[in-house]
């Protein structure tokens, strides 16, 4: 089986315990996955997340947890030989569904890889400083791509709704609340989203330069849907929540909603006929996954809590 934890998880194994101690506690983690055949794998998008954090204030609780935390999801997933990475989901779906290897994708998450490497050998501020470009560029795409989903969600809410307030849709008119949940939580609602996914992937293939047949057809749409339901899952939770009342996306970690959606692409899946098992403490990811796999969830999700009792720790 292989493992894959996403960021709250590392950020457990570090909390409150020092570098040393957080590098012995990964170690006797190691020590019983082996024992039990469990290959840890990292997710670049859990990696940036920790990584982006090392552009706070080094004083902050976010910067110190962080650096711990990436030393640790380095030590966990590689060695000085190398390192063990699950795809990005742009870089899956391009070679799954398109046949194309994504080079850039790929040199991506090789780059992420070796970031951690080096903070691995030497966990300090002076790393971090020495870095700090490489890291302000996944700060700046980490920042971005939530600023861009709350600016797009707004407009979206706007066009549905012209007496949109508060992050809230239709807030006096039940019958719309009652339609739009009702939409979101349909088929139809899954088939729009693969469809949109799929496109910007075939929209980001070409910018990069990749010749690739843009038709996008039902059977590409219905395997999509098939093969990321939780995710999809997920992203019906958060739109459902838009009627709910003050879902303000500028405040908090709500935006977070982008990344927690692509670590979910994992679940169901596998990598050389080897299950995967994703280890959150997300209450919202655990719910999505619930939602769809109600009779696996012991063998494809655990809370950070319930692994930890499963190796025996």
């Amino acid at each position: 089986m292989i493992v894959v934890f996403d960021t709250n998880a590392y950020r457990n194994i570090v909390s409150r315990i020092s570098k040393d101690e957080a590098v012995a506690k990964v170690v006797d983690i190691k020590h019983k996955e082996f024992e039990k055949g469990i290959i840890p794998f990292m997710s670049t998008t859990v990696a940036m997340e920790l990584l982006s954090h090392l552009c706070d204030v080094k004083t902050s609780r976010n910067y110190q947890s962080c650096l711990k935390a990436s030393q640790v999801m380095y030590l966990h997933c590689g060695d000085e030989k190398g390192f063990r990475l699950l795809p990005l989901p742009e870089t899956q779906i391009s070679y799954e569904y398109f046949n194309i290897i994504n080079i850039h994708s790929f040199n991506t998450q090789q780059a992420v890889g070796q970031l951690l490497y080096l903070i691995a050998k030497n966990p300090t501020d002076e790393t971090v400083d020495s870095k700090m470009s490489e890291l302000q560029k996944i700060r700046n795409f980490i920042d971005t791509g939530e600023q861009t989903l709350a600016n797009e969600i707004e407009r979206f809410c706007r066009m549905i709704d012209p007496t949109f307030t508060d992050w809230t849709i239709f807030k006096n008119d039940a019958k719309n609340r009652s339609e739009f949940l009702k939409n979101v939580r349909s088929e139809k609602f899954y088939k729009i989203t693969a469809e949109a996914y799929l496109t910007a992937v075939v929209q980001d293939l070409k910018n990069k330069g990749y010749a690739i047949n843009s038709n996008i057809d039902e059977t590409m749409i219905f395997k999509y849907v098939e093969n990321y339901k939780a995710s999809l899952q997920f992203r019906t939770w958060f739109f459902s929540q838009l009627v709910n009342g003050n879902f303000d996306l500028t405040k908090g970690s709500r935006t977070n909603f982008v990344w927690d959606e692509l670590i979910l692409h994992f679940i169901g899946q596998s990598c050389n006929n080897d299950p995967i098992m994703l280890v959150t403490s997300d209450g919202r990811m655990y719910d999505a996954v619930r939602g769809v796999y109600p009779n696996d969830l012991d063998t494809i999700i655990k809370t950070y809590e319930e692994y930890m009792d499963f190796l025996g720790l």
